[in-house]
């Protein structure tokens, strides 16, 4: 589950991460955030954010407290407030009014995290106005003709030399949601080679009728 920080990278999550004691540091650091803050109705620690939020975590460091960070679609996350605590600002912006108003209840006296209603297809930042952005399983969500457009704006907003990382959920077979086929034209549309799935990769089942899917990482650095 490793990129090249300088230069971007694709890859799939596996299972073999699991046996890192780095990524239960962050799961724990934000189970124990969630547990602060009564956080267990809302919470966005499932199987895959277990993978997603650590990845994001390592693969953004080192942090300074000059930074301004973009967590774009991010909803109801703690992950933000971990963030918080190793940069200058965090600004989640997302669609859903519930999610902003309930982040903005749960503050706690976090000064340098902001809240924001917007959508993330066009969002109201000048060019390179961030250190670093990051879309966390969101691109599953949006329609097909949306997903290259975000990650445009993501890169626009973001500085030159800034990293944006991106993870999603990704059907393993062609079905109409998002799948290997949008993965490959979206790892050629921006250099990279489609990666092959790992014999010990990340596919989960969460129930009878619903599609296997696979994670896929992606670190794409604004040139």
């Amino acid at each position: 589950m490793i990129v090249d920080k300088e230069k971007g990278g694709i890859c799939w999550a596996s299972y073999s991460t699991l046996v890192g004691a780095d990524l239960f540091m962050v799961t724990k650091t934000l189970f124990d955030i969630e547990n602060q803050k009564h956080w267990w109705i809302n919470s966005s620690l499932h199987c895959c954010r277990r993978f997603e939020y650590p990845w994001v975590f390592y693969t953004f460091q080192p942090y300074s407290k000059n930074e301004k960070v973009l967590d774009a679609g991010g909803g109801k996350t703690v992950f933000d407030f971990l963030l918080a605590s190793e940069v200058g600002a965090v600004y989640n912006v997302d669609l859903d009014p519930e999610a902003i108003d309930y982040l903005k209840l749960n503050m706690d006296g976090c000064q340098n995290l902001f809240p924001m209603l917007g959508d993330i297809r066009q969002m109201n930042f000048a060019d390179g106005s961030f250190d670093k952005a990051m879309c966390i399983s969101v691109l599953e969500h949006v329609d097909r003709q949306d997903i290259m457009p975000i990650i445009d704006e993501l890169l626009r907003v973001t500085k030159i030399g800034g990293k944006v990382a991106i993870t999603a959920e990704v059907a393993t077979n062609s079905n109409d949601r998002f799948n290997i086929n949008d993965i490959d034209i979206m790892a050629h549309h921006y250099g990279f080679g489609m990666p092959i799935l790992p014999s010990d990769k990340a596919i989960f089942g969460v129930a009878p009728d619903y599609h296997p899917f696979a994670l896929i990482c992606m670190l794409l650095v604004r040139r």
